[in-house]
């Protein structure tokens, strides 16, 4: 695999801190709206100015689209970014159900032409290239446009959201990122090294070196209050190891896993 310059313009610089956000921000279920947002004007309490900028453009892959998108695109582009990308998007991704219909035609062919192994994986490619299209085209129609674009690859138990098809689980992520590629854009992949593994067996996609923005690490303070008790930012370096790595990628995002104080935002800090 060619390696991720470590120098990209769409890497933020060592110890930058943001947040990432999506439909749970929004102000109700159909809200164009959202909740008071990190950063000025508000700073709801505890946060501070930030410069990263992760939104989220949908829910659970199809039919389920972040509807306060344009809103939070507005927030986004408020951080003071890196070199010209002011923002990252990220999209869920699963395995297709046999009520999907996305997954019949794509560019690994009209699946009912096949039978058995061979039509589930044309059906897992499919849905992830097709997946990331409409993610895609649900972004643009509200004004959002990222070169970087990050995959949420999570909730392992087989048959929930993901199948129990190793190998099928990773055709639909590696057609995912085919379809991103096509369009120019850089992918990277937020997940857990447990969870990666468990859908996937541990793949290791096609193309450049997978960017990685690992879940699960301390809260800190900063973003946070003193008076919040967490771990000071230097206790996240371990994360930012090959430990914790997956996909045979390079860590560029850590995400701060909710602590016990209901607070509605993830804070992000790069590695």
């Amino acid at each position: 695999a060619m390696d991720v310059s470590a120098v990209s313009p769409l890497q933020s610089p060592s110890g930058s801190f943001g947040y990432d956000i999506n439909w749970p921000q929004c102000k109700g279920p159909n809200s164009a709206d959202t909740i008071p947002l990190p950063g000025a004007p508000s700073y709801p309490a505890g946060t501070g100015s930030y410069t990263i900028a992760v939104v989220g453009v949908d829910g659970w892959a199809i039919g389920s689209s972040n509807p306060c998108l344009r809103a939070e695109i507005a927030w986004a582009q408020s951080a003071k970014g890196t070199n010209g990308a002011p923002y990252d998007l990220y999209m869920f991704l699963n395995s297709p159900t046999a009520s999907d219909t996305i997954d019949q035609n794509g560019p690994s062919g009209t699946c009912a032409e096949f039978t058995g192994t061979k039509q589930a994986t044309c059906l897992a490619y499919n849905y992830g290239y097709n997946s990331a299209q409409i993610a895609m085209s649900y972004a643009a129609s509200q004004g959002a446009s990222s070169p970087m674009w990050w995959l949420d690859i999570e909730n392992d138990i087989c048959g929930q959201y993901w199948s129990c098809n190793k190998t099928n689980n990773s055709l639909t992520i590696q057609g995912a990122i085919d379809y991103l590629h096509s369009e120019k854009a850089t992918v990277g992949i937020y997940s857990t090294a447990v969870q990666y593994k468990d859908i996937t067996g541990g793949y290791v996609p096609s193309g450049p070196q997978i960017p990685i923005w690992v879940a699960g690490a301390y809260w800190t303070s900063p973003p946070y209050p003193a008076s919040y008790g967490y771990w000071p930012p230097s206790s996240l370096a371990p994360y930012c190891s090959e430990k914790y790595a997956f996909a045979g990628g390079k860590t560029w995002l850590l995400q701060e896993t909710p602590g016990p104080n209901n607070y509605p935002f993830d804070p992000d800090y790069a590695c």
